[in-house]
């Protein structure tokens, strides 16, 4: 069986998926980053305060998730 016979009916799967949740994340996405900033440029001093804490939270969460996985792997990669 080749390649593609084998693993190609999982990345059309996989492909697919990924289409559908973006799909949704994509809408939703645009929609929250409206409110938010909205929020952060015409709301009062306590809904702009938590509109940023809100930002402030999510832009720093990438770095706060990708920072450790990528220091337990390497720990793991090292182990071995």
């Amino acid at each position: 069986m080749s390649f593609w016979e084998e693993f190609f009916p999982a990345l059309l799967s996989g492909f697919t998926e990924t289409l559908a949740i973006l799909a949704v994340a994509i809408p939703v996405s645009i929609a929250w980053g409206v409110v938010l900033g909205s929020a952060r440029v015409y709301g009062n001093r306590l809904v702009s305060l938590i509109a940023a804490g809100i930002v402030g939270l999510f832009r720093g969460f990438p770095l706060v998730v990708t920072g450790p996985t990528s220091l337990s792997t390497l720990g793991a990669l090292y182990a071995r």
